[in-house]
């Protein structure tokens, strides 16, 4: 499992997000945010430093300030915004499903599309690191 800088504690108390959605689908957007937004910001080196120091509990310097103070409400707020698209839209064996107060409908085809086009967009960014 990889390492996470924040909790799904710490985006949970910060965000409108129910008590009953399961910590998977919040991690992968951590991830997603760490990978993508954190990386390019901090530096390959820099930021595999803190992932380091996260996993063994023991900071250097005040790294641990800087995650707590400054890097934790960033990353909250980067998987949030990741988190929103896919909220409401869960994929079973029927297909795409969109969640309605009772039950669950076919997913639109306006949905879809933006979901489609976040998975291009992050296909597209994690490209960039496996081309020679």
């Amino acid at each position: 499992m990889e390492t996470l800088l924040i909790t799904t504690n710490d985006f949970s108390e910060r965000v409108d997000v129910s008590n009953h959605v399961d910590d998977k689908y919040i991690d992968r957007h951590i991830i997603t945010a760490q990978e993508r937004y954190l990386r390019g910001l901090l530096g390959a080196e820099f930021y595999t430093e803190l992932l380091e120091e996260k996993a063994t509990g023991y900071w250097t310097g005040s790294n641990e300030t800087l995650v707590d103070t400054y890097i934790t409400p960033y990353l909250i707020w980067r998987a949030y915004q990741l988190y929103i698209p896919h909220s409401g839209i869960f994929f079973t064996g029927m297909g795409p499903r969109e969640m309605t107060e009772d039950n669950s409908v076919l997913a639109s085809r306006e949905a879809m599309a933006q979901l489609t086009d976040t998975a291009r967009n992050h296909a597209k960014f994690y490209e960039a690191d496996v081309k020679i």
